[in-house]
């Protein structure tokens, strides 16, 4: 396949051509990890989509790293080690059927007879973006098909049928990353030879390849596979740390000390922003990027620390989706009915209509000072505490905090406020939903958090007291006893009505639909006044009655949910024999009433345990002692 050298790049910004430079080749693409970055990089989706051979393109190390960390690492490499380590655990690294014997319906052999054909007349055509992107989108969808038959559990604690399934799809997965293998040796040669020596395959084998071998089917029944080891290692980015002045000796001393950060942490890059207090936002990450120029063109992930998401929040979805697409990528949460908006920031979205069904929204503006209360049939995105930042965007915000008309709040949302989205003079950003987030500015958010955690794990634990279930049928009879009144006594109309009122409420844009409802039937009970931990008793003994005390020093301490709110308590009981049942018995079988609860509560100090940095020390040594039998002596085991 010919090689043009002929095109020039940017390359961080400096005009270069791909003749120039030792060897022919510039300094920025001689190898990272040992590698060829020339071949990976023309091998990056829309890293440089106008690459051909009478265009010029444009090289970014951290843009690079990026793309290649999501395509390379995540997808193939990824998935792939996956697969070899659940057949080594399950089938001793052997394949257990014919990969052509598959069906021909299956999802990852349509899309490989569908995009190797259009991959080969790119690689005709000499444009190579486009033939890598027609092969990556394969190992995409098989890392997402192993995501979502999870053929693990299957193998695990399935039936025979279900592990013969299991064993098809992960040799669907091993055959597709056999077949991008293929597709992908013209640009990188030396990744798809360490891909088939980890299916088993010789040098020789891998040399005598065709394109013909794109082809399905080239995995046999009773093959060997290599032992797992990673094919492609991620390309890191540094992290760094910024505080302030008045905490900075505290975080360096953190980071020295590799118990406590896990690993140890450089201690070099702790920065600060030179003052003892924060600059505001903008200007923070002006002081940021100064102070650690080896980050000069990469992605910024900023987090509001006066926040948290709800249980199951990843982060990747939101750096993949800014790293791939190429756009500042802001995070929203879909109000629920009655949350009042005072002290919120509003995202607004493009398109609310089809939020439920697009990953991503462009993003039309934003509100820093909204008012009023969400009502059941509008969709309200609320911004949430978690945004990456484009290098682009990164040098606007230099820019102003250099010319002082930065912010000086601390506050996302007055950043976003003054970065404005929806200006058609700066490039667009889009937002992503998360199913839930949480203030912790005060001591009312961080009740409603609390309480929000006891609820959800009540939920997902399905231990719910008479009392709760109870007052969720009430909740039902009134909702309907409403309707009734307003189409005028009918039970059928009041039923219709509130499967109507539903419908119009439409799908919300969400990650987990489930952790949603449940978000959403909390916010209700906690509008109409329901509290599942009290924290305020517990924090302030005397205004509920609930007082805790912690050993002798009696120390203020949080009064355990199961004593706080007696629905939560596990309460099961053993069904005694007639002849032997007693009033102990009788008495012990009854749940147990708010009222039976202890209205004080005494916990250990943990003061021994609380002085180990980590965890108490474990003892490992052997065991001597004799285990004496109880039934004879002669088997008392020396």
């Amino acid at each position: 396949m010919p090689l043009f050298l002929g095109s020039c790049f940017w390359v961080h910004g400096s005009y270069t051509s791909l003749i120039e430079g030792p060897d022919g080749v510039p300094k920025a693409l001689l190898g990272v990890n040992g590698q060829p970055v020339l071949n990976h990089w023309l091998t990056s989706i829309k890293l440089c989509p106008r690459l051909t051979p009478d265009r010029d393109g444009d090289f970014s190390e951290a843009r690079f790293r990026d793309l290649v960390n999501a395509a390379l690492a995540n997808n193939l490499g990824n998935g792939l080690n996956r697969t070899l380590n659940l057949l080594a655990k399950f089938n001793d690294l052997t394949i257990p059927l014919d990969s052509a014997s598959l069906p021909a319906d299956l999802p990852l052999r349509q899309l490989a007879a569908e995009r190797l054909p259009l991959a080969a007349a790119a690689y005709g055509s000499l444009c190579f973006h486009e033939a890598a992107e027609a092969v990556l989108s394969l190992a995409s969808l098989s890392n997402l098909y192993l995501q979502e038959t999870e053929p693990w559990a299957k193998l695990k604690k399935g039936t025979d049928e279900e592990k013969a399934a299991a064993a098809a799809v992960l040799v669907a997965v091993l055959e597709a990353v056999r077949v991008v293998a293929v597709g992908l040796a013209p640009l990188t040669p030396s990744l798809s030879r360490r891909i088939y020596a980890q299916l088993g395959f010789t040098d020789a084998q891998f040399e005598a390849l065709t394109w013909a071998d794109v082809a399905w089917g080239g995995l046999r029944a009773g093959h060997r596979l290599a032992e797992p080891s990673p094919v492609f290692v991620r390309l890191e980015a540094p992290v760094f740390v910024l505080c302030n002045e008045s905490n900075a000796a505290d975080v360096r001393a953190w980071a020295s000390d590799s118990r406590l950060s896990g690993g140890g942490f450089l201690p070099d890059h702790v920065l600060t922003n030179g003052s003892d207090d924060s600059l505001g936002l903008g200007a923070d990450i002006a002081a940021f990027l100064a102070a650690a120029p080896s980050v000069s063109g990469a992605s910024l992930v900023v987090i509001e620390a006066d926040a948290m998401c709800g249980p199951g929040f990843g982060l990747a979805r939101i750096v993949e989706h800014a790293v791939v697409r190429g756009k500042d990528t802001l995070t929203y949460m879909s109000a629920p009915e009655g949350m009042p908006l005072e002290g919120a920031v509003l995202v607004q979205l493009e398109a609310p209509g089809s939020a439920a069904e697009t990953a991503s929204q462009r993003v039309a503006g934003v509100s820093a000072a909204p008012g009023g209360i969400v009502d059941a049939l509008t969709l309200v995105a609320v911004l949430a505490p978690v945004a990456v930042l484009r290098p682009d965007t990164l040098e606007r915000v230099a820019a102003a905090a250099a010319a002082g008309t930065c912010s000086p709040s601390s506050s996302l949302g007055d950043l976003m406020a003054q970065l404005q989205p929806g200006n058609v003079a700066h490039p667009p950003m889009y937002a992503m939903p998360v199913d839930c987030f949480f203030r912790l500015t005060d001591f009312y958010n961080v009740q409603l958090t609390s309480n929000f955690h006891a609820y959800f794990n009540t939920e997902r634990s399905g231990a719910k007291g008479d009392a709760a279930k109870a007052l969720e049928a009430a909740r039902r009879l009134a909702d309907l006893q409403a309707a009734r009144t307003i189409v005028g006594g009918s039970f059928a109309g009041a039923v219709r009505l509130i499967e109507a009122t539903e419908a119009a409420r439409g799908p919300e844009p969400c990650v987990d639909a489930e952790l949603r409802r449940v978000y959403r039937a909390f916010w209700r009970g906690w509008a109409l006044g329901d509290r599942h931990y009290d924290l305020g008793a517990s924090a302030a003994p005397g205004s509920g009655g609930v007082t805790a005390f912690s050993g002798r020093s009696e120390a203020r301490t949080i009064m355990p949910l199961r004593f706080v709110d007696a629905t939560t308590r596990r309460h099961t009981t053993k069904a005694q024999h007639p002849v032997y049942t007693t009033s102990n018995s009788i008495y012990g079988g009854k749940t147990p009433a708010q009222s039976d609860m202890p209205p004080t509560y005494t916990a250990a100090s943990q003061h021994f345990s609380k002085t180990f940095a980590l965890t108490p020390a474990k003892n490992s040594s052997l065991i001597t002692a004799v285990t004496t039998s109880k039934v004879h002596r002669a088997l008392d085991d020396y």
